[in-house]
Order: C-alpha cells, then structure tokens, then sequence
C-alpha cells in the first residue's frame, strides 16, 4: 500500500510472540491480537487509524471469551458483556461514552437473574431489584444519581443477613 501499511509482529524476549497487528501511517489499524507468556491468545482489538474501534474480546485461558465490548473513538460505547466459563452470560449493559449507561443485569451461575437495573452517565439510577440463587426477589432498591434512596430498607434487610449469618 505505497509503503503506508505494513504488518506487526511483537515478541517477548524469550522470543514468543506478545502481539500481531497492522499498522497504517504508523498507527495501530485492524485486527491486533495479544498473548500470554505461554503464547495463548489474551485479547483481540480492533482499531482504526489508531483509535480503538470496534469490538474488543478477552478470552480464558482455554480459549472460550470471557468479556466482549464495543469502542468508538478509544471510548466504550455500545454492548458490554462478561461470561462464566461455560459460556452462559454472567453481565450485560451498554457503554456511553465510556460509562455504564442504560439497562444491566448480572446473572448466578445456574444462570437465573441475580441484580437488573438502570444506569444513567455512570450511576445508579432507578429502582434496581436483588435476587437470590433460586431468582426470588431478596430486596428492591430505588436509586437517583446513585444515591439510596430507601437506605432504611437496605439497613434492614443488611442487618437480617448478618443474623443469618452468625
């Protein structure tokens, strides 16, 4: 491409490769992939004329994504989500402008809802609903601009687990 693009292959110094990309005009462009010590894949990112865009994937150790977001212009924006190894999702929500903005929700392990709620600009905003392992309800939360706005209910249900804990 005129000699404006050219391919990247970074190694450690043991000489196992660290990372793969290409570069146009001497910025990151495309695909990069990144590796552990051992030369398992870490990560993919993708970016445009240096800017990270696109979406960003970060794997387990076997392989399986254990995260996947999307970047606008070297900012989260878009789709985020985290999975348990067995692949089934463990957290969902959309970035803007690289805060949690819009509706989130986190999952147990048998894969029944364990949190779900509202962001707004990076904050807690809304009624947010807490469940147990089974999915039933434990306790409902409203929040403005991140503050509790039920605290005596909170206090309450605190102090009834730390009972049961004891």
């Amino acid at each position: 491409n005129n000699n404006l693009s050219c391919a990247a292959h970074v190694f450690y110094p043991d000489s196992i490769i660290m990372a793969t990309g290409l570069y146009f005009q001497e910025k990151k462009d495309s695909l990069w992939r990144f590796y552990n010590k051992e030369g398992m894949l870490v990560s993919e990112e993708n970016y445009s004329k240096g800017l990270k865009k696109g979406i960003e994937r970060v794997f387990y150790p076997d392989g399986k994504v254990y995260e996947e977001f999307q970047w606008e212009n070297e900012k989260k924006s878009g789709q985020w989500t985290q999975y348990f190894e067995n692949g089934k999702p463990m957290k969902a929500c959309k970035y803007l402008d690289d805060k949690r903005h819009g509706f989130m929700r986190t999952y147990n392990t048998n894969g029944s809802v364990s949190m779900q709620g509202m962001f707004n600009n990076g904050v807690k905003d809304s009624i947010w609903n807490y469940y147990d392992n089974n999915g039933e309800l434990e306790i409902q939360l409203m929040y403005k601009r991140g503050i509790v706005k039920n605290q005596d209910e909170l206090d309450k249900y605190m102090e009834q687990k730390n009972q049961f804990r004891k």
